[in-house]
């Protein structure tokens, strides 16, 4: 996907909820970090079981 396709889908009532939902409001950057540390540590945890594997 490229950034236009990106800024559509996130445009569409499937992320409503984005700017719908109270709790979120503005801290939807936290949990965009939130996501991408989590996302790190399991490649990092993932690897390790490879490597462990191996």
């Amino acid at each position: 996907m490229n950034i236009e396709q990106i800024k559509e889908k996130v445009k569409s009532t499937e992320y409503d909820f984005l700017r719908k939902d109270k709790n979120l409001g503005s801290n939807i950057i936290i949990l965009t970090l939130g996501v991408v540390m989590l996302m790190a540590l399991t490649i990092k945890i993932v690897t390790w079981i490879y490597e462990a594997v191996l």
